[in-house]
């Protein structure tokens, strides 16, 4: 979608601009949610890691905790696989502003 999204960017006569209004996912509020096997260096190619949310389903089993997310997205930036601050924003921040906390 993000790549999709950039396109109609660049080729403007692919979308409607005024039905896009400002392509973003910043502009538009639009967050992705994730798992932990993502391959997150090309997610932080489309999406900045101010979009980007853990995937749970709350409701039930946690499945972010039983795959150990915070742990493994912690070793990716450990790893330098994504920033630093990635697994901050994904755990902490992001969710705080989706959920106007």
């Amino acid at each position: 979608m993000a790549h999709r999204l950039q396109r109609g960017k660049e080729h403007p006569h692919l979308f409607r601009k005024e039905r896009l209004g400002e392509v973003g996912f910043e502009a538009n509020r639009i967050y992705v949610t994730c798992e932990i096997d993502e391959d997150f260096p090309m997610l932080l190619q489309y999406i900045s890691e101010d979009n980007l949310l853990v995937g749970s389903d709350y409701s039930h089993h946690d499945i972010s905790q039983q795959q150990g997310f915070s742990t493994r997205l912690q070793e990716l930036a450990d790893q330098g696989v994504i920033p630093q601050s990635t697994p901050a924003k994904m755990m902490w921040d992001n969710p705080k502003v989706f959920y106007g906390l």
